[in-house]
């Protein structure tokens, strides 16, 4: 499946770097890109494995805001 959640809470490139490691770590996760510049980040998973809210909630927990888009 893919998803894009909006983000905001971004300072810089480094945090789209973070993010995208953060998702990427989750069993799950095939792919995470994340744009600074749109404050957006495209995931591509497996839904038998990992979903929205978890990966939302990770986000979160680095200190963003997320919504869905």
């Amino acid at each position: 499946m893919k998803a894009t959640l909006k983000l905001s809470g971004m300072h810089c490139t480094t945090c789209s770097v973070l993010i995208d490691t953060v998702l990427e770590e989750l069993d799950g996760v095939h792919r995470a890109k994340t744009s600074y510049a749109k404050q957006l980040v495209e995931v591509e998973y497996d839904d038998t494995k990992v979903n929205l809210k978890t990966m939302a909630q990770v986000i979160k927990n680095e200190g963003y805001d997320v919504q869905s888009s």
